[in-house]
């Protein structure tokens, strides 16, 4: 049996797991918790949900929790997401400003709603994670497949553009029959076929 996350309510979250000592534990620390002895399940505040994702990293959440309200990811993980898109977090008082990257004034909002976890988390002394170093593209050991690919490319491209040439000499053809058609249709309605 895994963990579990629902929405008991429009504020209460009510997660489910196997039990442990330690998963209890662990669950005594989230603020607001308590144990519903009917249902044998966890109960807590919606805005605790950053700490529950904590204890249970790997619980499956049900989709209406993730759409219930802020927060929705746990904090380290939106600040690795800001990172990671270049955007610089920086506390200012009771403000964390970012900066930088794709920071937009979307992502700012976002930033503000999570200004008290973020501050606890920078002053933490958590740094975000080391980008790891693009490996360079393999050279092959010889161009013959390479240049095979190209010329067959180029062949069919070549073909491609003399196949919509001809298809709108064709169309050009067509529309000026018509246009002459319709001339000598005007010239036989007035009388001016021979002249």
């Amino acid at each position: 049996m895994t963990t579990t996350i629902f929405l008991h309510d429009a504020a209460t979250l009510r997660i489910s797991f196997p039990y442990s000592q330690a998963a209890v534990d662990a669950m005594n620390t989230v603020d607001g918790a308590t144990f519903d002895k009917a249902s044998k399940t966890w109960r807590a505040p919606l805005g605790a949900l950053d700490k529950v994702l904590r204890v249970f990293p790997d619980a499956a959440m049900a989709p209406e929790v993730a759409l219930a309200g802020p927060p929705v990811l746990p904090i380290q993980h939106f600040a690795e997401t800001c990172a990671a898109a270049g955007v610089t977090l920086t506390v200012n008082g009771a403000q964390v400003r970012g900066s930088g990257g794709a920071w937009t004034q979307i992502l700012q909002a976002e930033i503000d709603k999570r200004a008290t976890q973020l501050i606890r988390l920078l002053r933490s002394g958590w740094q975000p994670p080391v980008a790891m170093a693009a490996r360079p593209a393999p050279v092959p050991e010889t161009f013959d497949l390479i240049t095979d690919f190209d010329r067959s490319a180029a062949k069919f491209e070549a073909n491609w553009r003399k196949s919509a040439e001809r298809k709108t000499e064709i169309a050009e053809a067509a529309r000026r029959r018509r246009y002459r058609g319709t001339l000598k249709a005007i010239d036989k309605q007035l009388g001016l076929e021979g002249l």
